[in-house]
C-alpha cells in the first residue's frame, strides 16, 4: 500500500503546478476576476487535498496491515 502512495505523491507533486495552474488566473500578480480567484483557490485546494488523501489512506491503511501481522505473529 505504501509503496503505490510513494508512487503517486511524487507524480503529484511534479505537476502541482501544471494541476494547480494559477498563471491562468493571475495578471501581474493580480486575479483576472473574482470568479478566477475562486476557481484559481478552489484547485489549489483540490490538489492539496488529493495529496493528503493519498497519505492518509494508503500510509494509514499499510500500518493496519503492518499492525495485524504483527498481532498475528505475536500469537504464534
Amino acid at each position: 500500500m505504501s509503496a503505490t502512495a510513494l508512487d503517486l505523491v511524487p507524480k503529484i507533486e511534479a505537476n502541482q503546478t501544471r494541476y494547480v495552474d494559477k498563471a491562468s488566473y493571475v495578471n501581474n500578480g493580480v486575479y483576472l476576476s473574482a470568479s478566477a480567484k475562486v476557481i484559481s483557490q478552489v484547485r489549489e485546494w483540490y490538489v492539496d487535498e488529493v495529496l493528503y488523501q493519498v497519505n492518509k489512506t494508503y500510509l494509514g491503511a499499510a500500518e493496519m496491515i503492518n499492525e495485524q501481522i504483527d498481532n498475528n505473529t505475536a500469537r504464534h
